[in-house]
């Protein structure tokens, strides 16, 4: 096999981040009342895009969006083109569109499924978080009886992928204290779904009634 097969072989698909850019705003002339053509792009080396143009007149608000992807960011400008009653030629502007950006990463849906068995208490609660540098978020949550068959579903917006765990909270009848048992999952880089089978919580439970792993 040589080095081009093999890569060929490797290649996955990679999604960009998709920003949205959104420009509110009116113009005002006290020279010509003529109509004002808003055009909004995006600067990109090979060849800039138009995401969008409107036609306005004069003192009319105007709201223009477009979304573009890219790796990390966008660099968007705005186009206006008026006729100028000095010349009686049609004028062009361009401005950077000093806008706020909505940033969305890859939305990343994950998927738990499985059963408990436990010979002390018959319920427990299962729960499905995404790490996150600033604070977990918690994707689902389901109270579930030992034998009874569970279906966690969550989605997860991000740059690149998610960094999913599970949390069961059950009380441990030997000590008769709350036990709670992280389980931390595969990075994600796109949608997946974990079979766990079935989960014996006897095996799982320590005397300390408190397991991380």
């Amino acid at each position: 096999m040589d080095v081009a097969t093999f890569l060929a072989l490797v290649i996955t698909t990679i999604h960009a981040v998709k920003v949205e850019v959104g420009l509110l705003g009116s113009f005002t002339c006290s020279l010509n009342n003529d109509p004002v053509t808003l055009e909004l792009w995006e600067w990109d080396p090979l060849e800039d895009d138009n995401l969008s143009s409107k036609t306005v007149s004069v003192g009319e608000k105007f709201y223009l969006s477009g979304v573009e992807d890219e790796w990390f960011y966008i660099q968007p400008y705005i186009i206006i083109r008026h006729r100028c009653n000095f010349c009686g030629d049609m004028n062009t502007f361009t401005f950077l569109a000093l806008v706020i950006t909505t940033a969305y990463g890859l939305v990343i849906k994950v998927k738990v499924n499985g059963t408990f068995h436990c010979s002390y208490n018959k319920n427990a609660t299962i729960q499905l978080w995404d790490w996150d540098l600033i604070g977990d978020d918690k994707l689902a949550s389901m109270d579930v009886a030992a034998g009874q068959s569970f279906h966690l579903v969550g989605e997860e917006d991000e740059w690149i992928y998610i960094q999913p765990y599970i949390i069961i909270k059950h009380r441990c009848n030997p000590c008769d204290k709350d036990t709670v048992i992280r389980q931390r999952l595969s990075d994600l880089y796109a949608d997946h779904t974990f079979d766990f089978g079935v989960i014996n919580l006897d095996n799982l439970e320590s005397s300390r009634c408190l397991k991380w792993f």
